[in-house]
């Protein structure tokens, strides 16, 4: 609750404190001190948040990967393409989004790959973020997702390739009318009208 506070209120007087709050063992806290730094694009707490991508805790690497979005140097860039390795994939990810306007060769491969992870919340989460990003050059790797055996990962891919207005997705979405989850019906139903299918 502190943390909140500290960071709705942005008292640039916090700072020190929130740089001693990051040092400390507990990976929530540690992470959520990083998320408020990257807000304030803190220069000067740069260094200490580059340490910090080898932390043990993934919420603590996942908020790195968050957190230098927010600034320039080029130790930004080579943190960030450290993490596209990381071996938990929601921090591929967060690094990937960091990294996509400078490095774009080096993020979309990683989305691409996220889209066939094992982990059904990571392929679900990666197809809505390849929307909203409108990474057009995943629309290849969308189109498998199509049939999914879990229907919010259907979901989002319909919703995705819907917004990136995939019209080589067409043939694919079709049998998605008569989907077993009546959302990708809808969702379905509103791609190919949009598609003029």
């Amino acid at each position: 609750d502190a943390l909140n506070f500290l960071e709705e209120i942005k008292i640039e007087a916090a700072i020190p404190l929130i740089t001693k709050l990051i040092q400390l063992k507990n990976g929530l806290i540690c992470a959520a001190g990083v998320k408020i730094l990257g807000k304030l694009e803190y220069e000067n707490s740069l260094p200490e948040i580059i340490k910090l991508a080898e932390h043990e805790d993934f919420n603590v690497r996942e908020s790195v990967a968050e957190a230098l979005v927010h600034f320039k140097p080029e130790a930004v860039n080579s943190t960030l393409i450290s993490l596209l390795e990381d071996k938990i994939g929601d921090v591929r990810k967060k690094a990937a989004i960091s990294l996509l306007e400078s490095h774009p060769d080096k993020a979309i491969p990683v989305f691409k790959s996220l889209l066939k992870d094992d982990d059904l919340y990571i392929r679900e989460e990666t197809a809505e973020t390849i929307g909203e990003l409108k990474l057009e050059a995943a629309i290849p790797e969308l189109i498998p997702l199509l049939k999914d055996k879990y229907g919010n990962v259907r979901y989002q891919a319909v919703k995705a390739l819907r917004i990136l207005n995939a019209k080589l997705a067409i043939p694919e979405l079709i049998p998605l009318l008569k989907d077993e989850c009546e959302e990708v019906i809808a969702i379905t139903a509103e791609a190919l009208g949009q598609l003029q299918a």
